[in-house]
């Protein structure tokens, strides 16, 4: 997950939105969403979803 969105050439562009929320909520840069998703607000599970979904990576 961390590759696909911080890191893959293919989808970097269309991580955009995702990536600036999680700096806005967060204040600093992450090369390591994981820990995020430990007990994450409703909105970035919502990001993750369309993410995945525009990138045809989630069924």
């Amino acid at each position: 997950m961390n590759h696909v969105i911080l890191y893959c050439p293919l989808y970097r562009d269309r991580a955009l939105f995702l990536i600036t929320f999680i700096q806005s909520q967060y204040h600093r840069l992450f090369n390591d969403i994981t820990p995020l998703l430990h007990d994450p607000p409703a909105k970035l599970c919502r990001l993750l979803v369309a993410f995945f979904k525009s990138v045809q990576l989630f069924p």
